[in-house]
């Protein structure tokens, strides 16, 4: 069991990481992958196979593994066509197609262990089979969090990951060179996992099979330029890659273009566009961008300081591969200040001010990225600028502004308007934001920006300065068009907690890729959270009209019932609050994959001490099982209300969320062991409890992990889920009360 939760965490954060490249980083694949994941497991523990062997179970896992990662890298062009956005469709089956191999042997080894161990083991079987396991899981998840992600390729965790499946079959056996053959397999593939650079081959064989499948990487062999990938490596922050093709290079970030290089046409004309508002600016931000390009063409300005903020070391890695003499060039340069830091951190700490805040951040498609068209970090650059500056920040977006991408712009521009009382938006696309205070001075004039381009002390080589007096995104007429389509558009302000720019994402992925979620989502954001809280109590009365009537013929099932029931909801809330706690870590410190195994193993570590907690449960009578199962719901809505409250009320530090999915662990696991027992006592085996408790648990955190995952954060925001959460966690502590009213003295029988 012990080696069952190192097994499948591993297995977990490699699929979910490869998919979410797929998606181009978006976190949605998590609550995807987890209710999947969820789903398969409770299927296979509801199964029952005939003469099941955990030896066998545990060596088909091993094998699994390395298959289904090849098979993912390999099917990369059939989940993302080449040229097409990702359908949600498409990565539900690939998920499901995935994770089948790895969930349902894993699902049906858990009441295979408890009915082992009970003919074995006596007392207490659940509640040291579930922390044996969860142990295991957050040891795993520790390791992966804090030193795999940053030193392994995927292929070496995966090694890992077999090494556990090997030694789970050999602890399974009894003496014998079977046994000894096992564990030596497994040392192997440990030895093989630590080692550094090794599977290297391997895994850039892959990789590269990935991108040829993606149509990125190809030989050239039909007439095209050929395109070879010249590096790549994943990072706690993103998957990077580097192609070229004729002596250009581009670099790749979970998918997304994050710059081209060398392309000084394209560079010049983003930088004298952007400082013709402020050409004698003295210190300069530039937050991400091209650093090959966009550095060199800055420093040809009058200035005292550029400061260059990138959070992912591998970034400059990567450039230098590319272009190693250009970017030396920065290492001598007084006036070039390079700060490794996360952007939205260093701007709230950094205690300085800048003339100019050039905000050159990818598309809005993830959580991270997110954080850099919010309220909050507005808020932020507004405070470091100095009287007169002003930032920049730009979006893509289509000509005639239709209806989804209007909003998603619009909700930008309405943002920067509640924090900067100046702002102002090119035409065309991409659209270009300039925003400061009254004092700065912004024009979008033709002959003023020439003007003001002219007297700049610059040197230009590919740009001149006559493109202002003809450029169509300035002209008068499509600006008053896109202010008046951005302002008509109706969306709301973005903000950490509320990320309505994912929202649209996926709004737009769904339109370009034919899919049904955004039609989904369009109907879902029509509801408002008081007729969400209104219909859950009307459901909640009409259920407990229904156990009232049923109760009188049937007592004993309607209270297992009830019981089971109970086991879901603490499930669904319970996997909810952890992808809401993710996802909150994500939009305040942007890295949630590297810490996700961490966070989902402290989940798990929780569950162990609520088990052992709670251990004494499994020698109670009817009474103190009831009065556990109720006390575990009330907790699990306290919970709920209590991180509702925290990201209402301001910025949670990073520990508090690590004790927050640690709390909700906590509770999932006492609410575990008190339904199991209540099902023994209500007649039901051991091994048959446990089985109907983890089936019961796992499919309502899937249908947690698929609501909370994919629909309701995007569109009521994190904390008004949590106050959903709760307001269905109270109606199912009311529903349990009804359908397992206080017993007589007399004892329940079977």
């Amino acid at each position: 069991m012990f080696c069952l939760g190192v097994y499948t965490l591993l297995a977990q954060m490699v699929v979910t990481r490869e998919l979410a490249f797929l998606c181009l980083g978006n976190e949605i694949t998590i609550g995807i992958v987890f209710s999947v994941w969820l789903v398969l497991i409770g299927a296979g523990a509801g199964l029952k196979p005939r003469n099941p062997k955990l030896v066998t179970l545990f060596l088909w896992l091993s094998l699994a593994l390395p298959v289904v990662m090849m098979a993912l890298r390999v099917s990369a062009g059939w989940i993302r066509p080449v040229g097409e956005y990702v359908s949600m469709g498409r990565v539900f089956a690939a998920a499901f197609l995935a994770l089948m191999p790895i969930c349902i042997p894993a699902g049906m080894v858990f009441p295979l262990g408890c009915e082992w161990l009970a003919r074995r083991g006596g007392a207490g079987v659940v509640s040291r089979i579930y922390a044996l396991e969860a142990l295991g899981s957050f040891l795993a998840g520790a390791a992966f969090s804090f030193y795999m992600s940053d030193h392994f390729n995927v292929s070496r965790i995966i090694a890992v990951g077999m090494a556990a499946g090997c030694a789970g079959a050999a602890a399974a056996l009894g003496r014998g060179w079977g046994k000894r053959l096992l564990l030596m397999g497994a040392a192997g593939l440990v030895l093989l996992g630590v080692t550094p650079g090794a599977l290297s081959d391997w895994d850039w064989h892959t990789v590269q099979r990935r991108w040829e499948a993606l149509g990125v990487v190809h030989d050239g062999r039909d007439g095209r330029p050929a395109v070879t990938l010249r590096g790549g490596v994943d990072t706690r922050y993103q998957n990077l890659a580097l192609v070229e093709s004729q002596g250009l290079f581009t670099l790749y970030g979970d998918g997304q273009v994050m710059a081209s290089f060398p392309d000084e046409i394209a560079c010049e004309r983003a930088v004298h566009f952007v400082m013709a508002q402020k050409p004698g600016a003295r210190r300069i931000l530039l937050l991400g961008g091209n650093p090959a390009g966009e550095l060199p063409v800055l420093l040809r300005y009058p200035v005292t300081e550029v400061v260059y903020v990138e959070r992912d070391p591998a970034v400059e890695g990567m450039v230098r591969l590319a272009s190693p003499g250009p970017v030396s060039v920065f290492d001598r340069n007084p006036r070039l200040t390079r700060i490794l830091a996360d952007g939205p951190r260093y701007i709230k700490q950094c205690g300085t001010t800048f003339d100019v805040v050039l905000v050159h951040a990818p598309e809005p498609v993830t959580g991270a990225i997110n954080r850099f068209f919010t309220r909050e970090f507005y808020e932020d650059v507004r405070a470091i600028l100095a009287p007169g500056g002003f930032m920049h920040t730009s979006l893509e977006a289509s000509e005639r502004l239709e209806q989804d991408a209007s909003k998603m712009a619009g909700s930008v521009y309405r943002t920067l308007e509640t924090v900067f009382p100046d702002v102002k938006v090119t035409a065309g696309s991409p659209l270009h934001f300039f925003a400061s205070g009254l004092e700065a001075s912004l024009s979008l004039d033709r002959e003023t920006l020439y003007q003001r381009s002219v007297s700049s002390q610059a040197f230009f080589k590919t740009f001149k300065s006559l493109y202002f007096l003809d450029a169509d995104e300035l002209a008068p007429d499509k600006i008053a068009f896109t202010e008046q389509r951005l302002h008509s558009s109706g969306a709301p302000v973005n903000t950490v907690m509320r990320p309505v720019s994912c929202y649209y994402t996926l709004i737009l992925w769904s339109r370009y890729s034919n899919s049904a979620v955004g039609a989904v989502l369009g109907q879902v954001k029509r509801l408002n959270k008081a007729f969400c809280v209104f219909l859950a109590m009307f459901l909640g009365v009409c259920a407990m009209a229904s156990v009232v009537i049923w109760r009188r013929s049937h007592p004993k099932g309607v209270a297992r019932v009830g019981a089971w029931l109970a086991m879901a909801a603490t499930g669904f809330a319970g996997m909810a609050l952890e992808l809401i706690l993710l996802y909150a870590y994500q939009g305040l410190f942007g890295y949630v994959f590297s810490r996700m195994g961490f966070m989902v193993g402290l989940f798990m570590l929780g569950t162990v001490a609520g088990a052992w907690q709670i251990r004494r449960i499994e020698t109670c009578g009817r009474e103190a099982v009831r009065r556990a199962v109720a006390l575990g719901l009330l907790m699990m809505a306290a919970l709920a209300v209590g991180v509702g409250g925290c990201l209402v009320s301001g910025v949670p530090s990073e520990w508090l969320l690590y004790g927050a999915m640690a709390a909700t662990g906590v509770v999932v696991g006492m609410q575990f062991v008190a339904v199991t027992r209540f099902l023994v006592v209500a007649g039901a085996g051991e091994g048959a409890a446990a089985g109907i408790v983890w089936l019961g648990d796992y499919w309502g955190s899937a249908l947690g992990g698929l609501l909370a995952g994919v629909f309701l954060p995007v569109i009521f925001g994190l904390a008004a889920t949590c106050l959903l959460l709760a307001t269905l966690l109270l109606a199912s502590f009311s529903l349990y009360l009804f359908s397992s009213p206080t017993p007589d003295p007399r004892p329940l029988t079977p």
